[in-house]
């Protein structure tokens, strides 16, 4: 019991004593987030590390600076990067150390010929053990050399010197891999910069080589400022991509230098800023939980790029992109999507801010704003797979994008289902067609159907359609509009039809105007003078009654007008007096009147009829009997203007002592109404009609007979006169 108190007595006052700097040590987070930490001699190491480390980063990086360590050879000074390490330690900062950085600015003085010295991998292996063995617990990643890849481009720009073989470079990586092995525990980490795109090659050149991190160096707007989307912070996110091929080499990823340079105006404080937000949330996304920002501060004043990848201005100011590191690396919640193909975990695909990611997903990433949109109808080749139902912490969502503030922990669940296209179609006179849009009632549920396709679960359904439709401006008739199917593979639903055309039926009187009638559309009675229907393709038969009842037998396959003319019954009953009376006064006085005058009689009579009864009537008679053409009647009151005056001329003959003048002035008008019968005919406005028996059709033209017979009569007047003329 004693011994139980004095343990507990022990571990107070070890709390106690503790330095309160150490508290940093405790914090356990679900990604890191490091800066690139630059050597120089006027750092000031406590103040730069704890402003670090209260901004929210976790790690930092730096370079063991060969010429900081061995200024003079075999002799080694580790006063800077004791307080440095023993510093970061202090705070909890972990350490990302690069051993060998060959480049000119960081070799020893001494080591004049740099990698051509062919002592250079003896002399490298002695500041590697000195390090290594110094170091070996407080480093937690060793990178050995830096970004050898792209030693071509950075002798171009003079950042080294000297001949950087293949066969070099591998002896090179291999005595630090080696050194570093054997000394720590730490893992190895070797960097390749994404941007040359020779970085595949190199990892593969070098697959025996001991190291257990692939690091991805990553700078998508270095002087991009004329290509596409120059300054463009979305192109962080792109980052996810590389992350996926590095997956290739089955190594652990760590995103080991990335960064926006503020050297202009199109590389701005704020686009580097939304940069850090989308290089990190990309990483995250590609599975690295460790993110290195290049750098801690601007080095010069300018618009040099290499001195404005700092996150702290050259004045000390702070950029916004160091304000938002707190939040970054400590405000962060859990995001899990799961997709269900019919209640089992299915793979399916989630866009998130433009990144195409498979389910199931399941990380922690900072709070902010995620645009997602989930992929739906997935074509198989026997069916399609659509989302049924999207569920945001236990909530139906009826969208297939969302626009979430990943504030708290968030469980989206996507639930698909198999659907099978369902072709919509109309047969119309043996003629298939797939319907455009409709409104079609599935199951007592409306639903729009685009371009004539719906998608439907397993199951029975009872399908409902309009009985009337449009199709591509076809008006048709749906025979019968519903049907009860059992749904298990794709199908087409195919609805016999007839296609409706407009019947319009017009009834005029003798004198062209619209007169009120009884019109019978297959025993189907109607009131009216213009009557406009829309009937199904077929055989009908339409009678219209007025004086007396017409009727005419039509198969329905296009858009047909058809015309009536009716009797006037006030001017009938007239005509048939003025035709017969003269009949009546020859038959009682036929010797008083005298053999001319009857002939004028019955000349008048005849003329009568010649010229307004038959062509007239003789033109209403054959529309009845004959299939009609754009045919226009004579009007009525047209055939009286021109042949009334013959008539009247003709009937006042009887005066004999005028009898030459009426004769003469008869032929004239005669003349008048050839001329009216020849315009008729010329523009078009009698008609054609058409006789057809066993399959062979005659066309009649009823003009030239109406001509003739005017000529004819024409011809009699005149030698009617002359006679007269020369009695």
């Amino acid at each position: 019991m004693k011994r139980q108190f004095f343990i507990v007595i022990v571990i107070i006052l070890f709390g106690i004593l503790i330095p309160h700097n150490y508290v940093f040590a405790t914090n356990q987070k679900p990604y890191e987030i490091g800066i690139y930490y630059p050597y120089s001699a006027l750092n000031n190491i406590d103040d730069d590390l704890i402003k670090i480390k209260e901004a929210g980063f976790s790690e930092i990086r730096f370079s063991f600076v060969w010429k900081v360590i061995e200024p003079l050879k075999e002799s080694f000074d580790f006063t800077y990067y004791d307080k440095l390490v023993t510093k970061a330690k202090e705070l909890g900062l972990k350490i990302v150390g690069i051993l060998g950085m060959g480049t000119t600015d960081m070799l020893p003085d001494w080591l004049i010929n740099g990698v051509d010295d062919p002592n250079y991998i003896n002399y490298l292996a002695q500041y590697t053990d000195s390090v290594t063995k110094r170091y070996s617990k407080q480093v937690d990643i060793w990178q050995i050399e830096n970004e050898l890849n792209h030693v071509d481009f950075y002798k171009w720009v003079g950042w080294r010197k000297g001949e950087w073989s293949t066969d070099k470079i591998h002896k090179i990586l291999s005595t630090l891999s080696s050194i570093a092995r054997e000394n720590t525990q730490s893992k190895i980490m070797i960097n390749v910069i994404v941007d040359n795109p020779n970085w595949k090659d190199f990892l593969n050149s070098i697959k025996d080589i001991d190291y257990d991190i692939i690091g991805i160096d990553y700078y998508p707007n270095y002087l991009d400022d004329y290509f596409p989307n120059a300054g463009d912070p979305k192109k962080g996110l792109e980052i996810y991509n590389y992350i996926q091929e590095v997956r290739n080499w089955n190594k652990e990823i760590v995103v080991a230098e990335t960064g926006y340079s503020t050297y202009n105006s199109i590389h701005t404080y704020e686009n580097q800023a939304d940069f850090i937000k989308d290089v990190l949330v990309g990483a995250l996304f590609g599975g690295s939980k460790n993110v290195i920002f290049y750098q801690y501060k601007d080095y010069a004043k300018g618009n040099d790029i290499e001195s404005n990848f700092g996150l702290i201005a050259f004045d000390g100011s702070l950029k916004p992109a160091w304000k938002i590191i707190k939040n970054l690396s400590e405000e962060y919640a859990n995001l899990a999507i799961n997709a269900y193909l019919e209640d089992n975990p299915f793979n399916a695909t989630v866009f998130i801010n433009g990144i195409r990611i498979q389910t199931p997903i399941n990380i922690t990433i900072p709070k902010l704003n995620y645009n997602m949109t989930f992929e739906d109808n997935l074509n198989k080749s026997n069916y399609i797979i659509k989302i049924e139902k999207i569920k945001i912490n236990e909530n139906n969502y009826n969208n297939l994008t969302a626009m979430i503030f990943l504030e708290n922990d968030t469980k989206i669940d996507v639930e698909y289902s198999i659907f099978y296209k369902i072709f919509f179609k109309v047969k119309i006179n043996n003629e298939e067609i797939q319907f455009p849009n409709l409104k079609v009632v599935i199951n007592s549920i409306q639903y729009n159907i685009i371009n004539g396709t719906a998608y439907l679960k397993k199951g029975y359904y009872s399908i409902i359609i309009p009985n009337y439709l449009k199709i591509f401006d076809r008006k048709i008739m749906i025979i019968n509009n519903t049907k009860n199917i059992y749904i298990d593979s794709n199908q087409n639903i195919t609805f016999q039809a007839k296609e409706i055309f407009t019947l319009n039926i017009i009834v005029f009187d003798w004198f062209g105007n619209l007169k009120n009638a009884i019109i019978n559309v297959n025993e189907k009675e109607y009131n009216g003078s213009n009557l406009t229907l829309e009937l199904p393709q077929g055989n009908y038969t339409v009678k219209v009654s007025s004086f007396y009842s017409q009727k005419e037998n039509i198969y329905l396959n296009k858009d047909t007008v058809l015309v009536f003319f009716v009797p006037n019954e006030i001017v009938l009953v007239p005509l048939a007096l003025f035709l017969i009376i003269p009949f009546i006064l020859i038959a009682r006085k036929r010797k008083e009147i005298g053999i001319s005058k009857i002939k004028t009689i019955l000349d008048s009579a005849l003329a009568f009829f010649f010229y307004i009864i038959l062509p007239y009537y003789a033109v209403w008679f054959l529309s009845i009997i004959f299939l009609q053409k754009n045919i226009v009647f004579y009007q009525f009151n047209d055939l009286l203007l021109f042949g009334l005056p013959i008539v009247i001329v003709k009937s006042l003959r009887l005066i004999k002592k005028f009898s030459l003048i009426f004769e003469a002035l008869s032929s004239f008008l005669v003349t008048l109404f050839i001329f009216f019968i020849i315009g008729r005919a010329i523009y078009g406005e009698f008609g054609l009609y058409y006789i057809s028996y066993m399959g062979n059709t005659v066309a009649i033209d009823v003009a030239p007979y109406i001509f003739l017979i005017a000529i004819a009569n024409a011809l009699r007047s005149l030698l009617n006169f002359l006679n007269l003329y020369y009695k």
